[in-house]
């Protein structure tokens, strides 16, 4: 071939050029059998144990709006304090080979000093004694762990001057189980501590600030039963992907509006891929689809006037009174207020619930609205209703309708209505009539 021709030449840099390519082919040629022969199972080992981790993402939930636009129910920004795990990563290892040398110095020691009582040097079968189990090691590093987040905490807490607790099970449960997800350590931090967060650990710490969407009531008790409370729930809904997982915080929509509108409101989850490596920590991220807010619903209720209605109820009645009231538009049947007592704060059960005053809201059964879950008696509030009907049929107002004396007591007339018989007092008890009589519009 040419090549080969040119090669037989007497030319030293041509014969130097070759031998270059020569070596650099070779060099090529073996780091490939060396990656894909020697290296193979390794780089195998990484692949399986290097996964996705999926993460559902909750979506924006829908507002709550009055008749003029006035917001009842929002979601506002809560900034919560976490550990970010896979930063702690080094000095959870430094810590755990910490434990683990002194252990073994320890182990070490008491070998010798075994040696030393029997005067000979142990045999293999009696050093295994003294082996470490992997129990024990495992409880070693999860030791060194727990101590690295409790101090990290700590400074945290000094620095915020918030008391900061930590719980030792909660977090190893935590790393066993969610190692890639942040360790959640303060919740709805204000003003003042994240300024002092920022000032003090601008970052390297471990530890960072978390945005999370929370479900916020501007308004407190007012329309409460109206409105209707959430109950935190991760679950997805129909439309939704079935399989994560991690879960980020969700709501739920159980009584009220919320409860009655929760599909428009709740909108649809995204989802956000986590790879992770062999030992579980975070690598990277990628967010595979957004999460799409929900619905806004506007209500015919008036601000102001369910205001004035649950004034005048507390009023009236008493602040823990069972009682409701309710405001129609008698030309369109719109509900203007609906008002029910006693009340209760629905951001207690968006934001968290103490037990306490869960008990005490059960108690005063709080959460029921009796202005449609309770049954009274209509009074005479109804009789507009049964007069209107009466005079849209063709009553006579001036006549005068006769009732027969009831045997039970004389002194109350009763008229038969199909066979029931309907009971009244005698319009003039004691005066001379040819029988009882009933006036339909002079009726008390």
């Amino acid at each position: 071939m040419l090549v080969f021709d040119e090669l037989k030449k007497n030319d030293p840099q041509l014969r130097l050029v070759a031998m270059v390519l020569a070596v650099g082919l070779i060099i090529l040629f073996a780091g490939l059998w060396w990656v894909q022969v020697v290296s193979a199972r390794e780089y195998q080992n990484h692949l399986e144990t290097q996964a996705y981790r999926t993460i559902r993402l909750p979506a924006i939930r829908g507002k709550i709006f009055d008749r003029e636009g006035r917001v009842l129910a929002e979601n506002r920004p809560r900034y919560n304090l976490s550990l970010y795990l896979d930063d702690l990563r080094r000095q959870f290892t430094e810590a755990s080979d910490k434990l683990i040398r002194q252990a073994r110095d320890w182990q070490k020691q008491a070998i010798a000093a075994q040696e030393k009582k029997l005067g000979r040097s142990l045999t293999k079968a009696e050093r295994k004694q003294f082996a470490f189990k992997p129990d024990y090691l495992q409880k070693l590093r999860e030791q060194a762990r727990t101590q690295v987040a409790a101090n990290v905490i700590a400074q945290i807490s000094q620095k915020i001057g918030e008391p900061l607790p930590f719980d030792a099970t909660k977090f190893n449960r935590h790393y066993a189980t969610q190692l890639a997800m942040p360790y959640s350590i303060l919740k709805n931090l204000d003003d003042t501590e994240i300024a002092r967060f920022h000032e003090n650990f601008p970052g390297g710490l471990g530890a960072d600030l978390e945005l999370q969407s929370v479900r916020s009531y501007p308004f407190g008790t007012t329309a409460a039963h109206l409105i209707g409370e959430l109950q935190q729930d991760d679950s997805s809904i129909a439309g939704e992907e079935s399989f994560f997982n991690y879960r980020l915080p969700d709501y739920r929509g159980v009584t009220g509006i919320e409860g009655k509108f929760n599909a428009e409101l709740h909108g649809r989850a995204g989802a956000e891929s986590v790879l992770v490596n062999n030992l579980g920590y975070r690598q990277s991220e990628d967010v595979d689809s957004q999460p799409q807010p929900g619905q806004n619903v506007a209500l015919t209720v008036d601000l102001d006037i369910q205001r004035t209605a649950e004034r005048s109820l507390a009023n009236r009645q008493g602040a823990d009174a069972h009682a409701a009231v309710v405001v129609m538009d008698v030309r369109n049947g719109d509900v203007l207020a609906m008002a029910s007592s006693p009340a209760f704060d629905p951001n207690d059960f968006a934001q968290g619930i103490s037990h306490e005053k869960y008990q005490q809201l059960q108690e005063l059964t709080a959460e029921k609205n009796r202005a449609t879950y309770e049954n009274y008696a209509p009074g005479s509030i109804f009789k507009t209703v049964v007069a209107l009907a009466a005079l849209e049929n063709g009553l006579n107002t001036e006549e005068i309708y006769r009732v027969q004396s009831n045997p039970e007591n004389p002194a109350r007339g009763i008229i038969y209505v199909g066979k029931r018989g309907i009971k009244d007092r005698l319009p003039d008890a004691g005066a001379s009539s040819p029988g009882p009589s009933l006036r339909i519009a002079g009726a008390r």
